[in-house]
């Protein structure tokens, strides 16, 4: 996933095999294992709750200083990859069980409703992930957003704005084609998975 040619950045080419991989929003971090397994070097995960009850202040993404944080690395030249597992809790179809007011007509959603805060707060988490996504193409950086394909998240603004950049790659595949286990209470909701990314996805 992370070879082919070395980007230029700045005047310069700069070696991916050099830099680093991080994963964000990582849920248990999975990814970050198999990266480090592959040799690659692994920053720890940007994730606010790696366990239950445990939260770590310091790789939340939505504080500021954070996310000021992560731009300040990747000016520096740091990173090779960046994965991004943003939070799709409110973005989803089975979120319209729990009266949800996206719709691909309105994907920001309304501003009313019992669950406009949980979705004003999901809207700034993408607005952030678009902001980093962005810087690391500037860099020469790649990064990858994985995001669920019926999701209302590929229509809102943020989305939008990176799928509109000429070079960037979108797919769409099942994870069971890579080995999950769905569990029977599962089973009725097939995993179905999007990735936008600003290189070749061609061979997932």
């Amino acid at each position: 996933m992370l070879g082919g040619a070395e980007p230029a950045v700045v005047g310069k080419t700069v070696r991916l095999s050099d830099r680093c991989v991080r994963e964000a929003y990582s849920g248990r971090g999975r990814l970050t294992q198999a990266l480090e397994r592959r040799g690659w070097h692994v920053l720890p995960d940007l994730e606010a709750y790696p366990d239950k009850g445990l939260y770590a202040g310091e790789d939340d993404l939505d504080l500021p200083h954070v996310v000021g944080g992560l731009l300040r690395h990747i000016l520096q030249v740091r990173f090779a990859y960046i994965h991004f597992g943003t939070p799709c809790t409110t973005w989803g179809n089975l979120a319209g069980c729990n009266g949800r007011s996206r719709a691909r007509l309105v994907p920001q959603g309304t501003d009313v409703g019992k669950r406009a805060d949980k979705e004003a707060h999901a809207n700034r988490q993408v607005d952030s992930a678009v902001r980093i996504c962005l810087a690391l193409s500037r860099s020469g950086a790649l990064w990858g957003i994985e995001i669920p394909a019926d999701s209302c998240m590929w229509f809102c603004s943020g989305m939008l704005r990176l799928r509109d950049k000429r070079g960037f790659c979108e797919v769409r595949f099942d994870q069971c084609q890579y080995g999950l286990q769905l569990s029977s209470v599962e089973r009725f909701c097939r995993k179905r998975t999007s990735m936008l990314a600003n290189f070749d996805l061609g061979s997932l």
